[in-house]
């Protein structure tokens, strides 16, 4: 790990179509106020040409390292080998469609260099504007308020798409996360409230657009009630483990 060192995640799946303008916009975002960083391509056995772009990209930029799966891991275990991997005492991830701006990277920065553990993108909370379909709107408000009453959770929203850590804190929590896809961001956000780390939620505006996300909605969505309902049986194991090893 290296001090004063910021490593940017993009998990990516079959995201050939914004691969390159996401790299391009992230890096223009860390560029004028970050000296030392590294942009991460996280790539879970793509079959669409990611792979191929992903290793030009880091041919061209020493700053950009490509670590790519040979085999499908899912989001959320692509996420934990890259933070495990990564350089920075700051670590943080941001989804390759960019329905959250990369121009939020500098303020996350800034609140993970201050007390703050974990500082995350919320499209639900009460000051965010976030525009998105009908539908997907409204099973994100369902699953959240799911989330904050099977866990009483205080995070309003717990799947957004960029989240930032101290990596110290990220690595602590990461041993009791078992869900290797989307449900895996709630399991981080819960856990990380057990164990008594300081969050930010930052409202954010931004406006869904389908810009290539492998994400379906019914699909996913259906997934991830299921796996908090398989999660919450698992609640008071983590708890003990929590307990013990303080």
């Amino acid at each position: 790990m290296e001090k004063n060192f910021v490593s940017i995640v993009i998990p990516v799946y079959n995201a050939a179509k914004v691969l390159e303008d996401c790299v391009r916009l992230v890096t223009a975002e860390i560029k004028p106020s970050i000296k030392d960083y590294e942009i991460i391509i996280a790539e879970d056995a793509s079959m669409d040409g990611s792979t191929e772009i992903a290793t030009k990209l880091a041919k061209e930029d020493a700053h950009i390292v490509h670590i790519h799966s040979d085999k499908k891991q899912g989001r959320g275990k692509a996420l934990t080998n890259a933070f495990s991997a990564a350089r920075g005492n700051i670590v943080m991830y941001i989804d390759a469609d960019l329905d959250i701006s990369p121009k939020y990277i500098p303020l996350f920065i800034e609140y993970l260099k201050s007390e703050y553990d974990i500082v995350f993108a919320s499209k639900r909370h009460p000051e965010a504007n976030a525009k998105s379909p009908i539908l997907r709107k409204i099973l994100s408000i369902s699953y959240n308020r799911l989330v904050r009453l099977l866990f009483k959770s205080k995070v309003y929203c717990h799947q957004g798409g960029m989240k930032g850590f101290k990596r110290k804190a990220i690595l602590k929590i990461l041993p009791y996360v078992q869900n290797n896809k989307w449900f895996w961001d709630t399991e981080v956000l819960v856990i990380a409230q057990w164990m008594g780390c300081q969050l930010k939620e930052i409202p954010v505006t931004c406006d869904y657009g389908f810009k290539g996300t492998t994400v379906s909605s019914f699909k996913d969505a259906y997934g991830m009630f299921v796996e908090a309902i398989q999660f919450k049986k698992r609640e008071s194991e983590i708890k003990k483990q929590l307990t013990k090893n303080r």
